[in-house]
């Protein structure tokens, strides 16, 4: 903030709330200029309609309006947007990479602030479950099994894991496709140390999370601007590890409390919910492609079931999973 303007891609989400509060803070402490929040809105969707939480968080830390950018014409995964990454550099983890793009393309000549990898940061998933027995933590009832499935033995977790994971539901897959990433899945799962600080300095090793990085930096030079994800860099992942070793820091909203519990409302710290943005990402322009789209251009025939990948992007949201096929399968046709 020290170098010049900032601006703070906020939704109204906890993650966006804790930047923005914790930018605010940083300004006031030392005199620099206040950053300026600014919003993707998709009216007409109450499953994405976050205006008043963000309301909440501005009151409270006593700002006014964040500026609003409708996002309908931007967000669909193959819109121009979309196309201006994938000219870049082809698909990227996460396909909706392009989200960030209407924010840096106002923002010239200041630095962008996001809170991109805070789900994965702040997530007391229950593989770091273990730490938790050692601190003597006690979960919620719906916590409960994830402590109980921790501390299993490897064979009966990878059973569990293995029934109850999220790709059977996956029918656009071809049975033995599916049950191939399925078994990739839970050995990945499995593999996962079980201590909360080992389990945080795993996942900053993992590819997706790489992966995450890169799809930030892409934006950023697709956009012509900076951009700063505290929640994706080294030093802070260090500094959450070394702050709770093998002490499991317990909730997402405990740990949001302890880092910035006295700069945001309560009713913040304990959300729940969650703004939902398929019907953007799976717009009309994707139900357009879908209908005509050339089968045999993009999509392994041997790996995905070609009329139920089309059905799941004629939906109203989509299956999510099926982003980078989709976009794989626009590039192919040439992006009509």
């Amino acid at each position: 903030m020290a170098l010049g303007p900032v601006v703070v891609a906020f939704s109204g989400g906890i993650d966006s709330s804790v930047i923005l509060a914790l930018a605010v803070h940083v300004a006031r402490e030392h005199g620099y200029a206040l950053p300026h929040p600014v919003a993707l809105t998709v009216p007409g969707s109450d499953d994405a309609d976050e205006r008043d939480w963000r309301e909440l968080v501005l009151a409270h830390l006593g700002l006014g309006p964040a500026e609003e950018i409708d996002a309908r014409p931007h967000l669909e995964l193959v819109g121009e947007q979309a196309l201006r990454i994938l000219e870049a550099v082809g698909p990227v983890i996460p396909p909706n990479a392009h989200a960030l793009l209407p924010i840096l393309d106002q923002a010239h000549g200041a630095t962008v602030i996001t809170g991109s990898g805070g789900d994965e940061l702040l997530d007391g998933a229950p593989r770091r479950f273990t730490s938790a027995r050692r601190s003597g933590f006690r979960p919620t009832r719906a916590g409960l099994p994830g402590l109980l499935w921790a501390d299993a033995p490897h064979r009966l977790l990878r059973r569990h894991l293995r029934a109850h994971s999220p790709w059977h539901e996956a029918d656009w897959l071809r049975a033995p496709a599916r049950a191939e990433l399925i078994d990739r899945q839970t050995e990945d799962d499995v593999s996962v140390p079980r201590g909360w600080a080992e389990s945080t300095a795993a996942l900053w090793r993992t590819r997706q999370f790489h992966a995450l990085r890169l799809a930030t930096e892409v934006a950023g030079e697709v956009a012509g601007v900076p951009v700063l994800v505290p929640f994706e860099r080294a030093e802070v992942f260090a500094a959450f590890a070394a702050h709770y070793g093998e002490r499991f820091p317990g909730t997402r909203a405990r740990m949001v409390n302890e880092l910035a519990g006295d700069l945001l409302p309560d009713e913040l710290i304990g959300r729940t919910s969650k703004a939902l943005l398929g019907d953007a990402f799976f717009g009309p322009r994707t139900r357009a492609f879908a209908e005509q789209w050339d089968d045999a251009a993009g999509v392994n025939a041997g790996l995905v079931d070609l009329e139920a990948v089309r059905a799941s992007w004629l939906e109203p949201g989509g299956d999510y999973r099926t982003s980078l096929l989709l976009q794989q399968a626009w590039l192919e046709s040439g992006c009509p």
